[in-house]
C-alpha cells in the first residue's frame, strides 16, 4: 500500500503578473498637504506669477500681488475681486502709467489697492478701488498724477507720506474714514475736480505745505469737510463745501489759511 504524506515545504510563490511588475518598477510620489514644504524648478516668471514644475506632480503657479519695477506702460484687462494680497499692485519704479481701464479691484478689507514706493513721474489712472484698508498709498512719491478713479469703503481713500507734486483730479472718493490724507512733510499737493461725499473725514491734511483745493465738490462728511493740522500754506478755493457736521476746520497753522469762494 502506498501512504502519501505531508512535507513541511512552503507552496510554491505565485509569479507576478504585468499589472504587479508595473506598479512595482513605478516610482511613486505623496500627494502634498497644507503645511508642506515642497520644491520645483522654475519654469517661467511675470509680474504676479511664479511656475513650476514639481516633479512627479506637474505644473504648479504661485501668484501674488503685481509689481511694477521698471519704466513703461502698464494696462489692467480684467477685475479683481476679494484679493487676498496685502499689496494688490506695487509700483517701484520711476516714469510709469497705470491705467485700470475702468475696472475694479476689490478686497476684503485689508492691504494696499496700488502701492507706489520711493518713485517718480507716476500716473494712475481709470480704476475702481474698494474694500481696502488704504485704496492708494503713495510714499516718498514725486510728480504723480491720481485721475479718474472711484474709491469707496476703505479706511484712507488715498493716503500722501512724504510725497512732493502730487496732483488728484477727476476722482471720486466716497464713504471711507478718510477720504484724502495726508501725514509728514508734504508739499505742493494739487486736489481738484473731485467728489468727495459721505466719508467720515473728506480731506485731512497733516503737515502740509503750499497746495491747493480747489473746484471740488465736498459735502456729506460726517465730521470735517475739510481739516487741516498744523499746515504751511493752503489755499482752498471755489469749492462747494455743503452738508458737514464742520465745513472746514484749522489746527496749529503756521500760515493763514487762504479762502477764495468756498
Amino acid at each position: 500500500m502506498t501512504v502519501k504524506t505531508k512535507t513541511d515545504s512552503a507552496p510554491k510563490a505565485k509569479s507576478p503578473n504585468k499589472m504587479e511588475k508595473l506598479l512595482a518598477e513605478y516610482k511613486t510620489y505623496n500627494i502634498p498637504k497644507v503645511g508642506d514644504l515642497i520644491e520645483g524648478k522654475i519654469i517661467s516668471l511675470s509680474k504676479s506669477e511664479v511656475h513650476l514644475d514639481i516633479e512627479g506632480l506637474g505644473t504648479g503657479v504661485i501668484r501674488g500681488n503685481e509689481l511694477i519695477d521698471e519704466s513703461g506702460e502698464y494696462s489692467i484687462a480684467n477685475d479683481y475681486i476679494d484679493l487676498g494680497y496685502d499689496i494688490g499692485i506695487l509700483i517701484n519704479a520711476d516714469n510709469v502709467i497705470l491705467d485700470g481701464t475702468g475696472h475694479m479691484m476689490d478686497s476684503s478689507g485689508a492691504g494696499y489697492a496700488i502701492y507706489v514706493n520711493n518713485s517718480r513721474n507716476i500716473t494712475i489712472k481709470n480704476f475702481v478701488l474698494s474694500n481696502w484698508s488704504t485704496g492708494i498709498k503713495l510714499e516718498i512719491a514725486y510728480n504723480t498724477s491720481i485721475e479718474n478713479v472711484d474709491i469707496s469703503n476703505c479706511t484712507k481713500g488715498i493716503d500722501i507720506y512724504a510725497s512732493y507734486m502730487i496732483y488728484v483730479k477727476d476722482t471720486g472718493v466716497m464713504q471711507n474714514t478718510y477720504g484724502i490724507y495726508t501725514e509728514i512733510d508734504c508739499s505742493a499737493l494739487e486736489i481738484t475736480n473731485c467728489d468727495i461725499e459721505k466719508n467720515i473725514y473728506g480731506i485731512y491734511l497733516s503737515d502740509a505745505a503750499s497746495s491747493i483745493i480747489a473746484f471740488n465738490m465736498i459735502g456729506y462728511n460726517e465730521e470735517y469737510g475739510v481739516y487741516l493740522l498744523d499746515d504751511n500754506g493752503v489755499h482752498v478755493y471755489c469749492n462747494n463745501i455743503i452738508n458737514n457736521s464742520y465745513g472746514i476746520k484749522q489746527e496749529f497753522s503756521r500760515y493763514n489759511l487762504s479762502l477764495i469762494h468756498i
